[in-house]
């Protein structure tokens, strides 16, 4: 008799399905040097008395699709899923035996194009227009590193971008950087999570630092130049809240990579008045940075599972 979805440490359980994630009634799953073997019930489900000798094979087959083999039972100790084709597609990475772990750890790292629209505006009457509108810079370009165990994720992400040979004084023609970093944390909980679609609501927090520099990096320079350009860094700093939606495209993994590209979008609160600081000083300013109350952006992630 099978009792589905029964799991203990003397049985294998589990789902057999196919590749458009329907189960497969009556599929034969067995031992190949035991007598051990059931059939999935109509829900596909099976739970299948582990043999006590060790390094046993099992198989699981049925009419119309690519026999399963599985190495090494002794090391799974928990349901499993197992895909009935040809070059199985996992959430997660990729499994040549047709097998999918469940209760697995992943790891994700993602290329991160991250759109966000701040404005400067109260500082125009500080900096000019010209360096608001520079500042105001709006795409920066980052990296995620994610960790996953079951439908939850836990990311770190960081971000950069520069924008280099801009006047931040027209007057004396002195040259400088803008630049912008992202530091941010979020935490995920997977809505949808099939073959090929993953959807995630989540929550975080980002931050923003966009930076006017001026001076010269290089080890030595003349003491009339450091004087004329008037060393200037200045950094803004601002924490903001998220919370969003993340939607991602699994590619077939007959590709060499199991890659993912993903759109995700969202509210933006900001938590905080800026923290302005040069190189020495903390600056004092009763103005804000304004940000537009929306945030997305575009991930291509590389992903694979930790068993």
């Amino acid at each position: 008799m099978i009792y589905p979805n029964v799991f203990s440490q003397e049985y294998i359980s589990g789902k057999v399905v196919d590749t458009d994630w329907q189960a497969v009634p009556g599929a034969n799953t067995y031992f190949e040097n035991s007598k051990y073997g059931c059939m999935s019930d109509i829900n596909g489900e099976f739970s299948i008395l582990k043999p006590t000798t060790q390094g046993e094979t099992m198989i699981i087959s049925f009419i119309g699709f690519e026999t399963v083999t599985i190495n090494d039972i002794d090391e799974i100790s928990h349901p499993i899923t197992i895909v009935m084709k040809d070059s199985p597609i996992f959430i997660g990475g990729p499994e040549p035996l047709g097998i999918y772990y469940i209760n697995d750890f992943g790891i994700a790292l993602s290329l991160q194009f991250d759109y966000l629209a701040p404005s400067f505006n109260n500082f125009e009457s500080i900096f000019g227009k010209e360096n608001v509108d520079n500042l105001q810079l709006k795409v920066n370009v980052g990296f995620e590193y994610a960790l996953t165990y079951r439908k939850f994720y836990f990311a770190l992400n960081h971000g950069f971008v520069s924008s280099n040979n801009v006047f931040l004084d027209t007057i004396n023609a002195i040259k400088g950087d803008y630049r912008i970093f992202l530091l941010g944390t979020h935490f995920g909980h997977n809505l949808i999570y099939s073959k090929r679609f993953l959807i995630t609501p989540k929550i975080g927090l980002k931050w923003y630092r966009y930076r006017m520099i001026n001076y010269d990096s290089s080890w030595s320079i003349p003491m009339n130049k450091y004087i004329t350009d008037r060393d200037l860094d200045i950094r803004f700093n601002n924490l903001l809240g998220f919370a969003g939606l993340n939607c991602s495209y699994y590619f077939d993994y007959d590709f060499a990579l199991p890659l993912a590209i993903g759109l995700y979008g969202g509210y933006v609160l900001n938590l905080s008045d800026p923290w302005v600081y040069s190189r020495h000083n903390r600056l004092i300013t009763d103005q804000k940075v304004n940000f537009k109350n929306f945030n997305f952006g575009i991930t291509v992630s590389y992903i694979f599972d930790l068993y």
